[in-house]
This record gives C-alpha cells, structure tokens and sequence, in this order.
C-alpha cells in the first residue's frame, strides 16, 4: 500500500511539472511570435526609410553632404520661425 502511495504521490508532483513546463513553453511561444512581429514590423519601416533616403538622395544630388542637409534645415526652420 505504501509503494501505491508513493508512486501517486510522485505521478502527481510529474503531473504538475509537466504542466507547468507546458505553461512555460507556450508563454516562449507567445514570446517569440511577438518578437517576430516586432522585428518584422521594424524590417518594414527601415526599407520604408531606406527608400525615402534613396528618393531624397536622388534629388538632392550626390555630391550634396549630410552636413549642407542640415544647414539647409536649420536655414528653413529659422526662415519659418522668423515668419511666424
């Protein structure tokens, strides 16, 4: 009688670390595909942003640097903020 006991004793605290195993591996799951539509959503708006420094690229010319986009910013803002 004691070794059936036992044995159920044991059944059950198996019963509840494969539960809580199965508990742990969904939330991983849950986990990665969230992370996966996170990544897939940042993939997207950096082609979006690399497309748009292509299209501005193009129109600004090759030759123009970082540095003139910039100064040509700060020139554009302060000609706004003296209008208003």
């Amino acid at each position: 009688m004691k070794l059936s006991e036992d044995d159920d004793a044991t059944i059950q605290q198996l019963r509840k670390q494969v539960e809580k195993a199965h508990a742990m591996i969904e939330g991983a799951n849950s986990k990665e595909e969230a992370a996966a539509a996170v990544t897939q959503k940042l993939q997207s708006e950096i082609d979006s942003l690399k497309m748009l420094v292509d299209r501005y690229t193009g129109l600004l010319g090759e030759d123009t640097t970082l540095e003139d986009v910039i100064t040509a910013r700060d020139q554009a803002t302060r000609q706004y903020e003296e209008a208003t």
